[in-house]
């Protein structure tokens, strides 16, 4: 009976540590987020003035919780807060990092 036991107890580590790799390990190796998110991004800031996302990073923080590093180029530079409220929508974006480059020369593109 001690043997069937070790079995069974051997047989329920190794599906919950199956389980437990496969919920960790977006996190553990850096999986890049889906593309639909990123997408959203960009069309939310891009469709505002002649902004242009020059570097996107985007990760996961956590358990449907990300954070977005943006890099952009724009003729009518506004506060950073202004690009913020505009990604108040996305659904688990909890750190947002905006940097705010003012375009002198041809359109942003």
């Amino acid at each position: 009976m001690d043997a069937v036991m070790g079995l069974v107890g051997a047989a329920l580590i190794t599906r919950w540590s199956f389980g437990l790799l496969r919920e960790t390990s977006t996190v553990l190796l850096d999986e890049v987020p889906s593309e639909d998110m990123m997408e959203m991004i960009t069309t939310k800031i891009e469709a505002d003035a002649d902004n242009r996302i020059v570097d996107l990073h985007l990760w996961q923080l956590g358990p449907n919780q990300y954070g977005v590093i943006i890099s952009l180029v724009t003729h009518q530079p506004r506060d950073p807060i202004h690009y913020k409220v505009l990604l108040t929508d996305v659904k688990n974006l909890e750190h947002v990092t905006i940097e705010v480059n003012h375009c002198d020369g041809e359109p942003c593109i």
